[in-house]
């Protein structure tokens, strides 16, 4: 997959799952998240597979897909790209678009009062045969050292199945490339 600029030209799509979504929160927190989103372009969500038909999860308390945030005017497919070398320290093709989320931001209470953002997640796998990553999959060096959580640090692992420690709201992304 070579680029993408505006993830709306992929809403009509036949081969592409599209949800809209709305979601509110109380005014502080969506106050926080529309700063958040008006200083990117989205976020990217990536599934990346092995040979296995495992997927690449982040966690170890709530796992998720890595991804990251679109920077204003960057390509869709060289965010996701950067965000697993950011993650992982590996390099990964860009195969498809699974899924383009359109949300719909309110702040409770207030129905003028809304923004939204895309967030697409991709199907990737790995560039090059890397055995001692598919054995084991380590973070990026030093990765660990910007994103510790309570004193835990951050993992990368494959899963085949559903984890039962999956984030609530990335259920739907796991469920994505795991078929169970």
């Amino acid at each position: 997959m070579n680029s993408i600029h505006d993830p709306a030209t992929l809403i009509e799509r036949e081969d592409i799952q599209f949800e809209e979504k709305t979601r509110s929160f109380d005014q502080e927190k969506f106050e926080a998240l529309r700063d958040r989103y008006d200083s990117i372009a989205g976020v990217v969500q990536v599934g990346v597979v092995n040979e296995n038909d495992d997927v690449l999860l982040l966690g170890p308390d709530e796992w998720v897909p890595p991804g990251g945030d679109v920077e204003v005017n960057e390509d869709w497919v060289t965010a996701a790209r950067r965000a697993i070398d950011e993650w992982a320290g590996i390099a990964v093709d860009i195969d498809e678009v699974k899924l383009v989320e359109l949300t719909n931001f309110h702040a409770n209470g207030d129905d003028e009062t809304q923004f939204s953002a895309y967030v697409v997640t991709f199907q990737a796998t790995l560039a090059n045969d890397n055995q001692e990553f598919l054995d084991e999959p380590t973070t990026a060096e030093d990765l660990n050292h910007k994103y510790v959580s309570d004193g835990e640090a951050v993992e990368l692992a494959w899963f085949g199945e559903m984890p039962k420690d999956v984030h609530e709201n990335h259920e739907r992304h796991v469920r994505i490339f795991i078929e169970e």
